[in-house]
């Protein structure tokens, strides 16, 4: 699960720079047309969309966590399940030996 929260802030941050380059990019050439745009101006969508986008990152991350762990559970549980039907069996034996 760790794996998939990863990829998804990287996913995020990554839509957030490709905003931000896109955003930095037109006020540039804006300011090749108007005077008085420094580059700390030019320079404020990259950096508030690269920090919003990993924001959302952060924040949604955890949303699908259900279902990803249902699908664990479909595939994993049935290999789970002598497991623990064993560690029955032990317990029992236990209690039936005391």
């Amino acid at each position: 699960m760790a794996d998939t929260h990863g990829r998804y802030r990287n996913q995020m941050t990554a839509i957030g720079l490709v905003g931000g380059a896109i955003g930095s990019v037109a006020l540039w050439l804006t300011s090749q047309k108007v005077t008085g745009l420094t580059p700390i101006i030019i320079s404020i969508p990259f950096i508030s969309a690269v920090v919003v986008g990993f924001g959302i990152g952060v924040v949604n991350a955890d949303s699908d966590d259900a279902e990803l762990e249902q699908a664990y559970m479909e595939v994993c549980g049935e290999v789970l399940k002598p497991d623990e039907e064993e560690e029955d069996d032990a317990e029992d034996d236990e209690v039936d030996g005391e």
